[in-house]
């Protein structure tokens, strides 16, 4: 549903400060509607997984960002497994990627607002 897509992207920008190296943190929470958290209204971890899937295809293709995701494929499926661990979490399941890493994994990429749009 669109309103369920508008949550991701409002919940994703709580992410915009620790990637840019900005110095407010997380406010990772999930919004119950109708009883189910955006995790569960998105289908699970599995659809979460293929999200993830389609957006590191989407970075590789675009020219404002394509160069931070060449590396090897065992860094990038290890990357994809990180923002997986890391969203499933920010909307409300299990917690098993700590978003006080984000802010060091990102820093030497010199991530932009540019970018992150």
């Amino acid at each position: 549903e669109d309103e369920t897509v508008d949550e991701v992207v409002v919940t994703a920008e709580d992410i915009r400060a620790p990637l840019l190296n900005r110095a407010t943190g997380i406010a990772a929470h999930a919004k119950m509607v109708d009883g189910k958290s955006v995790l569960e209204r998105l289908g699970g971890d599995m659809n979460v997984e293929a999200i993830v899937e389609m957006m590191y295809g989407g970075f590789r293709g675009d020219p404002r960002v394509k160069y931070f995701f060449e590396f090897t494929k065992e860094k990038l499926e290890g990357w994809k497994l990180k923002m997986t661990q890391f969203m499933v979490g920010a909307f409300g399941g299990a917690v098993t990627y700590e978003d006080n890493k984000l802010r060091l994994a990102h820093y030497k990429f010199n991530i932009t607002d540019y970018h992150f749009d």
